[in-house]
């Protein structure tokens, strides 16, 4: 086997790594929302990173068994993040973007861990509805989705023709800014709304339950989301629909643009069945990994061709 063919290996096995690690992220945000809909977040008391100041407590109701596994999961979810990023270290240059997309995501997980920190210190847990619960909790998906998206990217680009050589991306499009940014925005009031949602089902005493009272910020922020989303749909079937068009037949752009339409159709039909059937945890859990999917759906489109005026303003490359 000559270097160029073990090079090549090696780029590859790294990059199934990188892509297991994507799985891995997106099986966290997927259990943290099994948290925050079960209300577990103060499954292990205020206690962090132990539970129940306790590397291992005792399991004696289910709210603890839940927030313990997310501790465990989120903490593997670390050292599978640092341990891509250390990797990378070895195997590209300093300025080669599969590392600076791997140091990114690293980053982004020590901002989750430091998040999920402030929500249980804080007591933004549970039945707590206040506004600063709902601001920590948008910024903690905006940051879920951009550890995705980073660590999509530094997985794909192990799998494209010279990727890991490219040391410098070209500017994004309004494209690209639109579709990426709408999502970021679509996601972040999506958290919010969820917490509504979980909070109204919630059976809570009668003082508790005037938190939520008719006048209540959480009630007139959550239909923002169905709007934002509406706005946002258009624009991705709009930009993925054209880009279908004037693609190729078999090019990465027609196969991820058409992915995108299809994941936008799924995404509408699933938030429809969660405001008809009064949200069931099921569905919410299926409505966001639909999002995940739907983010990296986008992250492979706009990163599927580096020289298209679509998303990437080529003139200015050099």
């Amino acid at each position: 086997m000559d270097q160029v063919e073990e090079r090549n290996n090696a780029v590859k096995a790294f990059g199934r790594f990188a892509w297991f690690g994507v799985g891995l992220y997106i099986l966290v945000i997927l259990w943290g929302a099994v948290v925050r809909m079960t209300g577990s977040g103060a499954g292990c008391r205020d206690a962090w990173p132990s539970c129940n100041d306790a590397l291992i407590p005792d399991f004696q109701d289910f709210e603890t068994v839940i927030e313990y596994v997310h501790r465990v999961t989120s903490g593997l979810a670390l050292l599978v993040g640092g341990a891509i990023f250390w990797k990378s270290r070895g195997l590209f240059e300093r300025e080669v973007l599969i590392r600076r997309f791997a140091k990114g995501a690293f980053i982004c997980l020590v901002i989750e861990a430091l998040i999920g920190a402030v929500l249980v210190k804080f007591h933004l847990v549970k039945l707590d509805a206040s506004v600063a619960r709902a601001v920590v909790i948008a910024l903690h998906l905006a940051n879920t989705l951009i550890l995705v998206g980073l660590a999509t990217a530094c997985a794909s680009f192990c799998f494209k023709s010279g990727g890991d050589e490219i040391r410098k991306l070209p500017r994004l499009s309004r494209d690209a800014h639109l579709m990426l940014w709408s999502l970021i925005l679509t996601g972040m009031f999506g958290a919010v709304t969820a917490l509504a949602d979980t909070l109204t089902k919630m059976n809570v005493s009668s003082t508790e339950a005037q938190l939520l009272s008719a006048d209540h910020f959480l009630h007139a922020v959550k239909w923002v989301h169905p709007m934002i989303a509406i706005v946002t749909s258009s624009i991705l079937v709009i930009i993925a629909h054209r880009t279908w068009a004037e693609a190729r037949p078999g090019t990465t752009l027609s196969k991820w643009s058409m992915i995108v339409l299809v994941l936008v159709g799924v995404q509408v039909v699933l938030g429809l069945a969660n405001i008809q059937f009064v949200i069931p945890y099921w569905l919410q859990v299926a409505h966001l990994f639909g999002a995940d999917l739907l983010w990296i759906a986008v992250i492979l489109l706009v990163t599927g061709s580096l020289s298209d005026s679509r998303f990437w303003r080529v003139a200015e490359r050099a």
